[in-house]
């Protein structure tokens, strides 16, 4: 029987917790405009991050679940195909299967990320997966993701080119993390393993924050009973109190 192929989609809405640090930036879409910005913007979202231990932040998180179409092929095909189910060509061919929404509050302490229900008067001092035991779950949306792009000296990012969002103009980048250099864990058979991510960022132009960030997994081995994560998050900053975070 060939494994069945899913694929995860995570969708975090939060918002960007660390003072923002408003700063005008070129934009005329050059290569040169687009490193200053980059190195503006990684000041920028380090020191958000260094903000976080003070803040919680509410997590909406939507879960989309995919199943491969039914093989009706030889079973040397169907094995195949089921080595290959992770190719680029397959995922298009996905189905959605089913969804679901958690929302859970989150904060950073000293052993990272530390999660509770929204309305409770107290942090659950267990790990998340045994918080939540069922379906695909993950850390790292709060901070840690940052910190493993724009902390880490072993990511490869590139521009990709500027473009006109609603009223802004932001800069797209896409990057890779190599295994060697990941700090992303996926949870397989009771162990974590650690896996390269790929994806892109977006950064306004004229303010230097961070408006979204997608990040992809590399092929997930079948003990995982995944195909790939996918994981997009959209920052915004908001006012708490007298100031902008």
């Amino acid at each position: 029987m060939s494994r069945r192929a899913i694929v995860l989609s995570f969708t975090v809405a939060q918002a960007v917790l660390g003072q923002a640090l408003q700063r005008q930036a070129g934009t005329r879409g050059g290569a040169e405009d687009a490193s200053v910005l980059l190195a503006r913007a990684r000041e920028t979202v380090l020191s958000s991050t260094r903000r976080m231990p003070r803040y919680t932040c509410l997590e909406t998180i939507n879960r989309e679940y995919y199943n491969q179409p039914v093989q009706k092929h030889s079973p040397r095909a169907t094995t195949e195909a089921s080595a290959h189910s992770c190719s680029v060509n397959q995922s298009a061919r996905l189905s959605l299967d089913a969804e679901d929404r958690l929302r859970v509050e989150v904060a950073e302490a000293a052993q990272g990320e530390i999660h509770s229900w929204p309305g409770e008067s107290h942090f659950d001092t267990r790990s998340i997966d045994e918080m939540i035991p069922l379906g695909p779950i993950s850390t790292g949306s709060f901070g840690g993701y940052l910190q493993g792009l724009f902390g880490n000296s072993g990511a490869q990012v590139n521009f990709v080119g500027s473009k006109t969002d609603g009223f802004r103009n932001v800069f797209e980048y896409s990057f890779r993390v190599p295994r060697e250099a990941s700090t992303l864990r996926v949870k397989g058979q009771n162990i974590w393993k650690v896996t390269g991510t790929s994806g892109s960022f977006e950064i306004d132009a004229a303010t230097t924050q961070l408006t979204k960030l997608v990040i992809e997994t590399e092929p997930l081995s079948s003990d995982t009973g995944m195909c790939r994560a996918e994981t997009a998050m959209d920052y915004h900053s908001m006012l708490i109190g007298g100031g902008e975070y």
